[in-house]
């Protein structure tokens, strides 16, 4: 049917199948698609990643210079 909607699990969706405790958020950056799941308004993602402690993280992420001279992180976060 034409108008069948196809539901497809995102790999950040996955990610939130592990315990709240093994959570990083490295994973979440290393994620291909996290950006568009910003864009999208994933409420799962957003909600995580507005909590104090992983703000924190993000904010560590972009100030402070990788000691490998990856940038990645740095420059999906801002």
């Amino acid at each position: 049917m034409f108008w069948q909607c196809h539901i497809v699990t995102s790999s950040i969706d996955k990610l939130f199948d592990k315990p709240i405790d093994e959570l990083k958020v490295e994973d979440f950056l290393d994620e291909n698609d996290l950006i568009q799941e910003c864009l999208n308004q994933n409420k799962r993602l957003l909600d995580y990643l507005i909590q104090e402690n992983v703000m924190s993280e993000l904010i560590h992420h972009v100030i402070t210079l990788p000691s490998d001279n990856n940038f990645r992180y740095a420059n999906i976060i801002s």
